[in-house]
């Protein structure tokens, strides 16, 4: 089990730091959004894409990661999650997860956040057309 829970909290830090660039590109996005810069807009938006399908593919070995880790907990996968794990982990071990979980949860909700921004100034660009 502590291989697999290593090989978890690898794969989760490699996604906190793809949303931490995600997060930067978007916040890049919002710049070229303003200053109506096209050429390096459309750069940014070509980079962040290529950023979600690397979060898509550490979400997809995160997942497998955990139905292993419930074949040998005899928990259900579908149901099994990163604070579970953690309460079955030694102390530091089980605190880095929990703190790899909340800064993915903060990363999420800075995106949600940056995405509902970048939207309004398309929406805003789109009348000026």
């Amino acid at each position: 089990m502590e291989s697999l829970t290593k090989k978890l909290t690898d794969i989760v830090s490699r996604e906190v730091l793809q949303f931490e660039l995600v997060l930067q590109l978007m916040a890049d996005q919002q710049n070229y959004l303003v200053a109506n810069d096209l050429e390096n807009l459309n750069r940014v938006v070509k980079e962040q894409e290529e950023a979600i399908l690397k979060v898509r593919e550490l979400e997809k070995s995160r997942l497998l990661i955990i139905d292993e880790i419930s074949d040998v907990t005899d928990d259900d996968s579908e149901n099994l999650t990163l604070t579970q794990i953690a309460k079955k982990l030694a102390l530091p071990q089980a605190e880095k997860l929990q703190r790899l979980q909340k800064t993915l949860l903060d990363l999420h909700e800075k995106i949600t956040r940056a995405r509902s921004r970048n939207e309004f100034l398309i929406k805003k660009s789109m009348e000026h057309i």
